[in-house]
């Protein structure tokens, strides 16, 4: 994802983080994503990696060197000491530390070093109340290993569950909103976004460490973040709805239903925002693909209100809103994560990635921290776990194309269409996320389609088209993907559903334009595909484009995408 220049709106949807697929991935051909995943412009992708290394460790050594957490977090001391309260650096700082050092383990560093250590220590002798600091030490916790830390982590999640609000029938609130904070009690109330964004982070890293959720809970939650959302200014017509396209759609702190007993009525609260829309797309990304991902069938979509709030940040979008400054390095880490889940390479026709790491490696202060409104330990966790993952090599690209199963005239909405190129939005997030888990390194994916330049699209090495319709691209596409594949890139096709041969016809076509002269041949069992990782059952078909030296194009005969999309 490094070394990306900036394009048009060119991707669209997908899906969440997933555990480890079990059946499908065992083939040969995942490796090989691994083994020759560099962009093209080694030379300047170097220089841009190594920037990104060094605002790390300068930001590490900085923290451990000049940030102190203070003698004690009770309230008294802070209060004896001079401090104040509705200050966030003061009343958070237990979340604070917590989140400083999230950011330090995300970005390699040990929980073995002393300093790390005698900071992680004091953290966890703290037991605040606060939704958002038990949120950021949970996924400190998760960040180290489960043997020794689970119990902490199961500790914090009995704490946090009991934060969540209840239903009440006589207000029509649902519950399944994080209470800001939380001692004793019946939870209840509308909450607010920003707390139960911290809320759900929390549940996320109880996930994460394999310690299971009850469906409920993610029933409630899900629920939540549908009533909340801010209705678009219009309703989708009937054709949009046919074609997939969504109405932009957000979120703001106070729920549009809650009244004005939940929060103050300024136009802060009330008005939908970047970083509140941004957490409530990665909270609506989790709960639906947990609830309904390994349900979802051949063609069916993400949900409309997720749609609408991705719409949303397509036609939003900005690094430079006075308005959003007070929460921007979180909004960034957002940012990055719904790009990395959806797939999505721009929003608002900016190259997020760019135009993000770009202006973190700016915000970096002479002594190596990051400052905001709200101190230096929350912008530099944010910031530190933004660049952490600017580390990660793009292991996948899903190709697209306008039009619903065949080429139509070039999409220019800004919104989100679906078309037969992404019949199973949950794939090649579920690809990456097992390739990170199997090969110990974080990679992520991204959608790209063919009118980028061969540059752009040898980011990643593999290139992956999947369709249940008949398709057809013009010279300047076909001499594009050819560029892709002498690059280095290996083409991947698979015929979607049960009735394929329009789509085969399609894609043996597509082969021709490519290689004039060479055929798709069924590969033997012998080849390394089918024993270089893990063995692959002899029922997984394939068949394959090669020049003598290598593959270039490889065609599954068998219709994988529904183990992908269930993550099997």
């Amino acid at each position: 994802m490094y070394g990306r220049t900036s394009t048009d709106n060119a991707t669209r949807p997908a899906s969440m983080i997933a555990a480890p697929p079990r059946r499908w991935c065992r083939m040969g051909l995942v490796v090989l994503l691994i083994a020759i995943a560099f962009p093209a412009d080694a030379e300047d992708n170097a220089l841009q990696l190594e920037e990104i290394r060094t605002a790390i460790r300068r930001a590490i050594k900085a923290g451990f060197d000049t940030i102190e957490p203070p003698m004690s977090f009770e309230e008294a001391y802070l209060l004896d000491n001079h401090y104040f309260f509705n200050n966030w650096q003061v009343e958070h700082a237990m979340g604070n530390h917590a989140l400083m050092l999230w950011g330090c383990l995300v970005a390699g560093e040990s929980y073995q070093n002393p300093e790390l250590a005698r900071r992680l220590n004091w953290v966890l002798s703290l037991d605040y109340p606060f939704t958002y600091d038990r949120g950021a030490r949970m996924q400190m916790l998760a960040a180290l290993p489960p043997q020794r830390w689970g119990p902490w982590i199961r500790r914090d999640a009995a704490s946090l569950s009991r934060a969540l609000t209840q239903p009440n029938p006589l207000t029509n609130n649902p519950g399944g909103g994080f209470q800001p904070a939380y001692t004793s009690g019946v939870a209840t109330g509308w909450s607010d976004a920003a707390s139960s964004q911290y809320g759900l982070l929390g549940l996320m890293a109880t996930e994460a460490a394999n310690i299971p959720i009850k469906a409920e809970v993610w029933r409630r939650i899900d629920t939540y973040w549908r009533l909340t959302q801010q209705p678009p200014a219009r309703d989708e017509t009937d054709d949009e709805r046919r074609a997939g396209i969504a109405m932009p759609a957000g979120w703001s702190v106070r729920p549009p239903n809650a009244g004005t007993e939940e929060r103050t009525s300024q136009p802060f609260y009330a008005g939908r925002s970047g970083p509140m829309t941004s957490g409530a797309v990665m909270a609506l990304f989790f709960t639906e693909k947990q609830l309904h991902g390994t349900d979802m069938k051949l063609g069916d979509q993400l949900s409309l209100e997720l749609r609408r709030g991705i719409a949303w940040l397509d036609a939003n979008f900005t690094t430079s809103d006075p308005r959003e400054e007070e929460d921007w390095y979180y909004y960034m880490y957002n940012i990055q994560n719904v790009g990395r889940a959806t797939g999505y390479r721009t929003f608002n026709g900016i190259n997020w990635f760019r135009r993000v790491t770009q202006e973190l490696l700016w915000r970096q202060g002479d002594d190596g921290l990051w400052e905001g409104s709200k101190g230096k330990l929350l912008s530099t966790g944010f910031a530190l776990l933004y660049l952490a993952q600017a580390n990660d090599p793009v292991a996948v690209t899903k190709l697209r194309w306008a039009g619903t199963g065949n080429n139509a005239a070039e999409d220019k909405s800004p919104t989100l269409a679906v078309g037969g190129w992404n019949n199973r939005p949950h794939d090649m997030s579920n690809l990456a996320s097992y390739i990170s888990d199997q090969c110990e390194i974080s990679t992520t994916w991204q959608i790209n389609e063919l009118n980028l330049s061969v540059g752009e699209l040898i980011e990643s090495p593999l290139l992956y088209l999947a369709t249940n319709g008949p398709f057809e691209f013009n010279d300047a596409q076909v001499n594009n993907l050819r560029g892709f594949i002498e690059a280095g890139g290996l083409f991947i096709t698979n015929a979607e559903g049960k009735s394929t041969a329009p789509v085969v016809r399609s894609i043996g076509a597509l082969a021709e334009q490519l290689f004039p002269g060479l055929e798709l041949k069924k590969i033997p069992k012998e080849h390394d595909f089918f024993n270089f990782h893990q063995p692959v059952g002899l029922g997984t078909q394939m068949q394959m484009v090669h020049n003598g030296v290598r593959p270039l194009m490889v065609h599954l005969v068998r219709d994988i995408g529904d183990d992908l999309q269930a993550n099997n």
